[in-house]
């Protein structure tokens, strides 16, 4: 048989996997088509004449098992040789966990979709020497510590901004808050230090009859004090007594 040279372009037929799944069509015995996968991969599929679109593997799928199936997911740090002897640092204890042994730095910025899971705290830094951590009490306890360190100080200022330029607002317990700091709760501390304005009507504990302190007093204390006090006498001199004594009570007259 003579052999002949076609002077033409042969075209594939090319889709997005979502059509070729939509039409599912038999493919031809030896028809070629290209897929356009979601992933944004270019995979091919050939017919055979008989299996539907969806019925028929990609071409590459053996390579693919081959290359997954070498990694062995009982793997430890330490036993390379069951990563074909190769020196890894990540190793596969589930499906869904991803271990990776001593210290290491993440460049760049990374989005995590799913829920994060640290067992021993986590350190973060941004720049400089400050470190915001957050650890755990204790394996008892349902809260965790939360505080910032540093190389040249270890007490820094933890500082709770709600914006980027630190003008707030704080919300404890108030998912929408207004003002500079909004708790929604008690407050317990020792002592307060600042100047402050009370609006409202404040209200404090009211002390006993004749407690004598620097508590505050208030207005029913007040109120009750007050009730307590009899009449008073007053004598007053036109002039200043010889013999002062306490109690006494004079004026004068000074004429110009």
């Amino acid at each position: 048989m003579a052999t002949k040279t076609l002077a033409s372009r042969i075209k594939m037929k090319r889709d997005t996997s979502a059509n070729w799944n939509t039409n599912n069509p038999i493919l031809l015995n030896g028809e070629i088509i290209i897929v356009d996968t979601e992933a944004g991969e270019t995979r091919y599929k050939i017919g055979d004449g008989v299996k539907t679109y969806s019925q028929l593997p990609f071409q590459d799928e053996y390579i693919r098992n081959l290359i997954a199936n070498k990694l062995d997911k009982t793997a430890t740090a330490a036993d390379s040789s069951k990563l074909n002897g190769r020196e890894a640092s990540y190793y596969a204890t589930d499906s869904n966990t991803v271990h990776k042994a001593g210290n290491e730095t993440i460049a760049g910025v990374k989005t995590f979709s799913g829920k994060i899971n640290v067992n021993d705290g986590a350190a973060i830094k941004t720049s400089g020497n400050a470190i915001l951590n957050v650890e755990t009490i204790a394996t008892t306890t349902d809260y965790a510590h939360i505080y910032t360190s540093g190389t040249s100080n270890n007490k820094r200022p933890l500082v709770l901004n709600a914006s980027p330029n630190g003008s707030g607002p704080v919300g404890i317990g108030v998912e929408q808050p207004t003002e500079k700091l909004e708790v929604n709760g008690n407050i317990k501390a020792t002592k307060y230090i600042g100047a402050a304005e009370l609006t409202g009507t404040p209200t404090a504990p009211t002390a006993t009859v004749g407690t004598n302190n620097t508590q505050i007093a208030t207005t029913a204390f007040v109120k009750t004090a007050l009730s307590t006090v009899g009449g008073v006498d007053v004598s007053l001199n036109a002039n200043q007594p010889s013999g002062q004594s306490t109690g006494d009570f004079w004026y004068q007259i000074t004429t110009a």
